[in-house]
């Protein structure tokens, strides 16, 4: 029994150790932001989400009274961002421990939020998933129909933008999937992804991105802040079909 309570204590103890609160100044907000740094990659927050968070409120017309959706969200920070900057956002991930950190860090940042007119929620999303993407679209004109309905309905719209950070780094197919829901969530998404050597080369990005009805925009690089990576921010949009193509986000 003895041995069992260390056991258990120890555990405790790294569970502790690997949860940490970091604090990210959006412009003129702070969020602060619950990280899990141990056992997987989404409960940390990278460069890319630093990047993409900064370039928002340097651009926060794109978001402010919109209807956003972050895929593989991880910490959230990047919705939440947008929520501070007066988006309706709802955070996304596949990864249930990555949605366990999404209510912490909605309720941390909740005042904040409200104070710009914004919102956040969270809801779980793989690539792909039809059922998923229907409860996500159809949680946009009432909520508590995501409940009541238990997603049955047909979707009633679409997002107005797509945000993601760090999410082009996978498989080809993994990469197909993302673009195809990108294109059935939304007729614009802002990305952003850091320049690796092993890591998604752009030609690639743009073939892939033109194979699911997307068009891709350069729109800047910058080094993060902690100086680790030099990271590109693009936007894609669609070239029919959701919507009609209504050309690329204004500066």
């Amino acid at each position: 029994r003895d041995a069992l309570c260390c056991s258990f204590a120890l555990m405790a103890s790294r569970w502790s150790a690997a949860l940490k609160w970091r604090c990210f100044a959006v412009g003129d907000s702070t969020l602060r932001i619950h990280e899990r740094r141990a056992g997987f990659f989404g409960g940390t927050t990278w460069d890319s989400a630093l990047v993409l968070a900064s370039w928002l409120a340097e651009h926060a017309q794109l978001v402010r009274s919109r209807r956003v959706l972050e895929l593989g969200s991880g910490t959230g920070l990047v919705g939440l961002a947008a929520a501070a900057l007066g988006a309706e956002v709802t955070l996304t991930d596949a990864h249930p421990e990555v949605l366990a950190l999404h209510p912490t860090n909605i309720a941390a940042n909740a005042a904040t939020v409200a104070a710009a007119g914004g919102s956040a929620r969270s809801s779980r999303l793989l690539w792909g998933s039809s059922a998923d993407i229907a409860c996500a679209l159809s949680a946009i004109e009432d909520r508590q129909s995501l409940r009541a309905t238990g997603c049955q309905s047909p979707p009633p719209s679409t997002f107005d933008l797509v945000l993601g950070a760090d999410v082009l780094y996978c498989g080809a197919e993994a990469q197909a999937e993302l673009l195809r829901t990108i294109r059935r969530l939304a007729p614009r998404a802002l990305l952003a992804y850091p320049l690796r050597p092993v890591g998604p080369a752009e030609d690639s990005i743009a073939a892939a991105a033109a194979a699911a009805g997307l068009k891709v925009r350069k729109r800047g690089r910058r080094r993060s802040s902690t100086g680790h990576h030099v990271v590109s921010v693009v936007e894609m949009y669609a070239t029919a079909g959701v919507g009609q193509e209504q050309g690329t986000a204004s500066e």
